[in-house]
């Protein structure tokens, strides 16, 4: 996934998904999503960083967000997903519909270092 975001971020509501809080079911999610989006926002960012992969309510959940964010012109960015996350969006073909920024070089993300010998 190479959309990342063009938009600033600073001051932007952040959700942070974990893998706890979905195991409880997609009500709360959907709950917090709807809070956020009925403030005054120009930026969602979802922080993905957490999770291993993504379900399929996870991602109905995630579209339904970006759909409301841009209606209100705004956008919705993933921040920080990690490979599997990013493969179950392209599997699914909708790599292209999310904007993503990355902090930093996750530990899960960074190329492996040679071994001295």
């Amino acid at each position: 996934m190479d959309r990342t975001s063009p938009v600033r971020l600073e001051g932007s509501p952040v959700l942070v998904l974990d893998p706890h809080d979905l195991r409880g079911g997609l009500g709360v999610l959907r709950w917090r999503l709807g809070r956020l989006l009925d403030g005054p926002m120009t930026v969602l960012v979802v922080d993905v960083s957490g999770l291993t992969t993504l379900s399929s309510a996870t991602v109905a959940a995630l579209l339904r967000a970006r759909r409301l964010c841009r209606a209100r012109g705004g956008h919705l960015v993933l921040r920080n997903p990690r490979r599997s996350v990013t493969a179950v969006l392209r599997r699914s073909g909708l790599e292209d519909l999310f904007e993503t920024t990355f902090d930093e070089v996750p530990e899960h993300r960074a190329a492996p270092q040679p071994q001295a010998s």
